[in-house]
């Protein structure tokens, strides 16, 4: 940065803008057929080519990212899957890139999209898919997913903006520790609409792992062998942990701690073929909540295998390297594998192929570069730094504690005061009992009248067997309509705090100017 200005080349800028616009797809969550979700990926590979025009490569380079790109394709080809595409487009990318760069686009881009489906879906009615299940010992509650695929999808998604918060932040004593609070509170928020159990874990790895890489400036040797080898120890646990336990008491205890995960884990490997190259199984009926058997599945045992040691490679240069804070995003994400797919699927949200790809082109730099067709069209770009030079100047002179001060005020004066007992106005729920689990009979319905308080999820129809809910029988209206209360009152918090930070420095600006 030279006079408050940042230089970035043209190479460099086409890959923030592929990854902003991949990154958009899921951060609304885009489905993976959808037009627009197509549409964003074509544009991403376009810039993704202009990237390679332009600049310069060697022909180890250029093997190494086309096989990596045709097996992508092929991929995508046999198993119908972009996921393994995206992530090779994003690996192949990573030349003269800067990594904390692309997790400043990462930040901004997801906290947009987030803050855009929460909103949508707890104040327009974009709600995403929606279930209701029987949990922590509360009797069926309903959990949201706020415009994504699944409860546990947002709770991934809110640790992801998580990984990218932290990673930026980690380093900085005075940010670090309001940083940590806003993200606990933000946990908090995104669980009374989750009930995820697998995102609080996930959370709390990633919170442990964060400091504890950040706290070690050196490893043991013991630690070392345990870092390298997390890959094939997640493995283990995938594969042979489950068909190791057998059938008894033990596996049934297992299994209800894993929501049944276990027990698809046996059932596929009992009744689906694995192959060499992969192709996905036509008919699974049932999820695999699992990445690893995900990918045995999508993609075979041979790219299985070589996933695993790249893996293991990653983790060894970054040891050596000492890059503590890529340690623990990986970590973490290698240890939520076991109970979620993302790692390998389409969902956009495994950032440590931006490790890997870094990794790759650190491996084989140094080579002459022969692939240089339109090089002298890398320019370099100026952008100036003055609007965010004095935005960090303001938020750091801001009396931060007087700020939320304010905010909390309003927010639970709101909750108590201004919102009635019955915000909501639903008095009874049904639900589809394929989006239910819970242990009460199913009614089904000849006729729809139009009442005022009814809730039908996800739709009215005289094909399905619905669940029940009303105010007598469960907890379940009143939950939905605390967290509203609480949507609201969080909402109101917020800008109630804006409007007294901005008025406060408008007030001390203009006596400023009188006096």
């Amino acid at each position: 940065m030279e006079d408050n200005k940042v230089q970035v080349s043209l190479e460099e800028l086409l890959y923030y803008i592929l990854f902003a616009v991949i990154l958009f797809t899921k951060g609304v969550g885009l489905d993976e057929g959808s037009l627009l979700f197509r549409g964003c990926l074509m544009l991403g590979v376009l810039l993704l080519a202009c990237k390679f025009l332009v600049g310069q490569y060697s022909m180890a380079e250029i093997i190494i990212a086309g096989v990596l790109g045709i097996w992508g394709a092929f991929t995508f080809k046999v198993t119908g899957s972009l996921g393994m595409f995206i992530y090779v487009v994003l690996a192949i990318g990573m030349k003269n890139v800067s990594v904390k760069r692309i997790f400043v686009v990462g930040t901004t881009v997801w906290s947009i999209c987030m803050f855009y489906s929460v909103t949508a879906a707890v104040f327009w009615g974009r709600t995403g898919v929606r279930r209701v299940d029987e949990k922590f010992g509360m009797g069926p509650v309903l959990r949201e997913s706020l415009g994504y695929t699944h409860p546990n999808v947002l709770h991934i998604t809110y640790v992801l903006l998580m990984v990218f918060a932290l990673y930026l932040c980690i380093n900085h004593k005075k940010k670090i520790f309001y940083t940590v609070c806003l993200l606990l509170l933000g946990n908090l928020y995104v669980f009374m609409y989750s009930f995820s159990s697998t995102g609080v874990l996930t959370s709390a790895v990633l919170f442990i792992l964060f400091f504890y890489f950040y706290k070690r400036r050196k490893f043991s040797l013991w630690e070392t062998g345990i870092i390298q080898g997390l890959p094939i120890v997640c493995v283990i646990i995938s594969i042979v942990f489950p068909m190791a336990l057998g059938n008894g008491i033990l596996f049934e205890i297992v299994n209800k701690i894993f929501n049944s995960r276990l027990w698809a884990i046996k059932v596929f490997f009992a009744l689906y073929d694995i192959s060499l190259f992969g192709g996905g199984n036509e008919g699974i009926d049932f999820s695999l909540d699992n990445s690893y058997v995900y990918a045995i599945n999508e993609y075979g045992v041979i790219p299985f295998i070589m996933l695993t040691a790249a893996y293991v490679l990653l983790l060894r240069y970054c040891i050596k390297k000492n890059l503590r804070m890529e340690l623990a995003v990986i970590c973490t994400f290698l240890f939520a594998g076991i109970s979620e797919p993302f790692l390998f699927n389409a969902s956009i949200k495994n950032i440590t192929f931006i490790f890997l790809g870094e990794f790759l082109y650190r491996v084989i730099e140094n080579e002459k570069c022969v692939f240089k067709l339109l090089s002298r069209y890398n320019k370099c770009f100026l952008f100036s730094c003055d609007f965010g030079i004095k935005l960090k100047k303001r938020l750091s002179s801001t009396r931060w504690k007087m700020v939320a001060g304010v905010a909390l005020t309003a927010g639970i004066l709101s909750f108590l005061l201004l919102f009635p007992k019955d915000v909501i106005g639903i008095n009874q729920v049904y639900v589809d009992e394929k989006l239910c689990d819970a242990a009460r009979d199913t009614v089904r319905l000849t006729e729809f009248p139009a009442v005022d308080g009814t809730m039908y999820i996800e739709n009215a129809s005289k094909d399905i067997n619905y669940y029940y809910f009303t105010h007598e029988n469960s907890q379940l209206i009143e939950l939905m309509d605390l967290r509203f209360k609480i949507s609201l009152s969080v909402y109101i918090a917020v800008a109630v705090g804006i409007l007294y930070m901005c008025g406060r420095k408008t007030f001390n600006q203009k006596f400023r100017t009188e006096k």
